[in-house]
């Protein structure tokens, strides 16, 4: 009996060890996603979601410290997605300023061409 509990514990035990690595490149990958988006003007165009996936950077790191490794995977993994949705966002927000703009050009050279046909 003794032999089987022991045998039992030390499964229980590699078992519990092989959920200890750290997912480093999920990390790094999510850190790179987040400085991509912020690279993109994320700041700008959507401040709000920047911040918001920076909180959860926090947690991620905050999750490492503390060795809750599968938690800290997926939430790297949330982040990258996040991150990279922001940087899609970002863009689309900058495209869509940048098409008004020019709308409102192309409506001043309207008035003006009409102004000068008159």
């Amino acid at each position: 009996m003794k032999i089987f509990l022991t045998c039992v514990s030390l499964l229980f035990f590699l078992g519990g060890c092989s959920t200890k690595t750290p997912p480093s490149t999920d990390i790094s990958n999510a850190k790179m996603a987040l400085v991509k988006a912020e690279s993109r003007d994320a700041k700008t165009y959507a401040p709000d979601d920047l911040v918001r996936i920076k909180m959860k950077y926090q947690t991620l790191q905050r999750l490492m410290q503390e060795e809750h490794y599968d938690e800290a995977k997926f939430l790297a993994q949330e982040i990258q997605a996040d991150a990279r949705v922001l940087e899609k966002k970002s863009q689309r927000i900058m495209i869509e300023r940048r098409v008004k703009k020019l709308q409102g050009e192309i409506n001043l050279i309207n008035k003006e061409f009409t102004e000068v046909k008159e």
